[in-house]
């Protein structure tokens, strides 16, 4: 059997999933770029993973286009977010983004934020989507919450996320 991890990831806690996955599941992790190299026809199972931001899933048109090309995989989906837990609003993007795929096993990582490895883009919308934030009268407890959230970098991912995933989609 030969399973493979495909991943993308903008500040590193997607990679570092993979990683773990990959160890946990004798699996090759690789970045989304160079996933074209190899030969997921030989492959088992396939496992994707992203990042969500603003719960929108990263590449989620990419990985339904490699779901496609490889139906009849066993295949599961990934996603790591700054938020301690997906929310329902998460749980629907990836309903109508994989609908398709009601096979498809979706998990969500708690991974963090780091603003120092944002891409300049990424960077200026959180610089927006933070004024506005703070300009903002009669906060709600999800506001603050989220204000606090994306004030500083910070790290909440856990190995133990990995391999409870590797336990629950192999055994």
């Amino acid at each position: 059997m030969k399973n493979v991890v495909i991943y993308t990831s903008q500040t590193g806690f997607t990679k570092r999933y993979a990683e773990w996955i990959g160890e946990a599941a004798e699996a090759e992790a690789v970045d989304l770029a160079q996933a074209k190299k190899l030969n997921l026809r030989d492959c088992d199972t396939i496992i994707l993973g992203c990042h969500v931001c603003a719960d929108n899933i990263v590449k989620a048109k990419k990985f339904a286009k490699i779901l496609r090309k490889y139906a009849g995989k066993k295949c599961a989906l990934f996603m790591t977010g700054a938020s301690p837990a997906a929310s329902d609003r998460l749980k629907e993007s990836f309903a109508k983004a994989f609908s398709q795929y009601p096979d498809l096993r979706f998990y969500y990582f708690p991974a963090g934020f780091n603003y120092e490895k944002l891409n300049g883009i990424s960077r200026f919308l959180i610089n927006l989507f933070r004024k506005a934030l703070a300009a903002q009268k009669d906060k709600t407890e999800a506001d603050l919450a989220m204000e606090k959230m994306i004030s500083s970098s910070y790290d909440i991912s856990d190995k133990k996320y990995a391999e409870k995933m590797v336990d629950d989609f192999f055994r």
